[in-house]
């Protein structure tokens, strides 16, 4: 059983094409104005990080106090014995949300267009990439 787990782990991962991501280049405009005009598009991406990390931190806040109502609920129910109780409590993974900070850096590539500057975009290999030629 052993071998063929670990001969459909190597299939599987074997099977997975390349991962790309996007890169992105900037290019400011050459004009005083539009550079001030980005100066405030860092501003704003700024304040939306923090924004973004500060859902994610109340996101986090609330699932850890729904996770300790559900499982102190759950102990008054079944009992406080450990023998006896199926109370399990959840776990919440600390993490922001990755949508959130996305969204931040559009609106940034919008912004600093919006400036005059010129975003281009790359796709580079970041995992089980083919060789190079």
């Amino acid at each position: 059983m052993r071998i063929f787990l670990a001969a459909l782990a190597t299939l599987l991962l074997a099977s997975c094409g390349p991962i790309y991501e996007t890169q992105y280049r900037y290019t400011p405009p050459s004009d005083a104005q539009g550079r001030a005009c980005i100066a405030q598009c860092d501003v704003s991406k700024s304040q939306c990080r923090i924004n973004a990390d500060l859902r994610a931190e109340n996101r986090q806040l609330r699932c850890e106090r729904e996770a300790r109502d559900d499982f102190e609920r759950c102990l008054t129910v079944q009992g406080a014995d450990p023998e006896k109780s199926h109370c399990q409590r959840r776990i919440c993974s600390a993490s922001s949300s990755s949508s959130d900070q996305d969204q931040c850096e559009s609106d940034h590539r919008v912004c600093f267009q919006g400036c005059g500057g010129v975003v281009s975009s790359q796709q580079v290999c970041s995992f089980n990439c083919p060789p190079a030629p």
